[in-house]
């Protein structure tokens, strides 16, 4: 499952992005969104990488981010447990 994001010859950034857009995201929410989950996930030297050349543990975290960004159920759901 992991190999079908090298698909796609887009960064982390653009698929992010691409999901963002796609949820409706607030445009001026974006961009602090990609900047958190970079962070959040330790893969901020390969932001603008494309995801044919990441590892299998950096195809992972895209995976990871993919299922939380855009305020997703899941990742609201990780943040409760993450705080208390």
């Amino acid at each position: 499952m992991v190999d079908a994001i090298c698909y796609l010859p887009l960064t982390i950034c653009y698929y992010w992005l691409f999901l963002l857009q796609l949820k409706r995201c607030p445009k001026e929410k974006i961009e602090e969104q990609i900047d958190y989950y970079v962070r959040m996930l330790g893969i901020e030297e390969k932001r603008k990488a494309f995801s044919k050349t990441l590892s299998g543990g950096q195809k992972r975290k895209l995976s990871v981010g993919i299922a939380l960004i855009g305020d997703s159920k899941v990742g609201q759901e990780l943040s409760l447990i993450a705080y208390k």
